[in-house]
């Protein structure tokens, strides 16, 4: 069988995930593993149709899609999701369509079922055959049973593919809903009481209606209100999982891009924070939200945004 990797850690060759699934093929010699760095190489991806098309040749070549990320903040990598909006912008769900796959993650365990959950929806939103994921520490690997569950793990995926197994799907697709949203009357401003809020968005279309449910949520709080979208800051990339940040709880990109100044001036800073975002795929928000709340892990060892409120 010919399995190709799509890897979701912005660490490429040297990332703890893909030793998993190096290892999956060390037990499998007879099945074919190709692997493509997705998270690492996702701008060159996005600006060359050539290389992005070379990948979707690869996927439509192979019997198995097997989807390797690592937990970024609850879910996958901002990289990752950028690469599953790319097969919709572009119309290649096709080259997915009815391939048998599975995911595998590395983690601490925290959250990591938001991230499978996710990546089953999505494998579900492009018609493909889900039939199972692995759940792993970072340090699974070097324990004996856990590389027997991993190995596992392969073996039902490889007889699901073999014996040709039906699987059904688990969500359901997102149903686009063709509406335009019209505010009714006005109603009394809310007293701020001096509180700082801050509304986060990541709308294109000033006439959207994420555009316009912002605006009214601006106008609610009596204009008193910071309103920042997201495409406006200079952000030249997404987390590299350097980890700098775990012992200086400094980013790699201080000083280099807007970013960090922005988090700690602007989001830290706030009593009272919202989010908007269009959903796109799967129930889940654009790649660009995701970069947002990647960032923030530069201060997860202090609770930075104790005693705020966020919707």
């Amino acid at each position: 069988m010919k399995i190709i990797v799509l890897n979701g850690s912005p660490k490429g060759e040297v990332s703890v995930t893909l030793q998993y699934a190096r290892y999956l093929e060390k037990v499998n010699p007879q099945h074919t593993f190709t692997y493509e760095n997705i998270a690492l190489q996702i701008k060159h991806l996005e600006n060359d149709l050539t290389a992005f098309n070379r990948v979707i040749d690869r996927v439509r070549q192979s019997d198995i899609v097997l989807w390797a990320f690592p937990l970024y903040v609850l879910s996958v990598h901002g990289n990752y999701k950028r690469f599953i909006e790319l097969i919709t912008e572009r119309g290649v769900q096709d080259a997915f369509a009815g391939k048998y796959t599975a995911t595998l993650s590395t983690s601490i365990h925290f959250y990591d079922h938001t991230a499978h959950n996710y990546m089953h929806a999505v494998c579900d939103d492009l018609n493909m055959k889900y039939v199972d994921f692995f759940s792993a520490d970072m340090n699974d690997l070097h324990k004996e049973e856990y590389r027997r569950q991993l190995t596992l793990f392969g073996q039902r995926l490889f007889s699901a593919v073999k014996n040709n197994i039906t699987v059904q799907k688990l969500y359901p697709p997102l149903q686009k809903r063709d509406f335009t949203y019209k505010p009714g009357n006005p109603a009394s401003a809310l007293q701020t009481n001096g509180r700082k809020i801050v509304i986060l968005h990541d709308s294109k279309d000033p006439e959207s209606n994420l555009a316009r449910m912002v605006n009214r949520v601006k106008e609610r709080f009596g204009g008193n209100a910071t309103v920042v979208n997201i495409n406006e800051l200079n952000i030249k990339g997404d987390c590299l999982g350097c980890l700098i940040c775990g012992s200086s709880n400094r980013c790699f990109y201080e000083g280099k891009d807007d970013y960090i100044d922005f988090y700690r001036n602007t989001v830290m800073t706030a009593d009272i924070l919202v989010y908007a975002a269009a959903l796109l795929t799967a129930s889940f928000p654009p790649a660009g939200r995701r970069s947002l709340t990647e960032f923030s892990s530069i201060h997860i060892h202090r609770y930075c945004r104790k005693s705020r409120l966020s919707y």
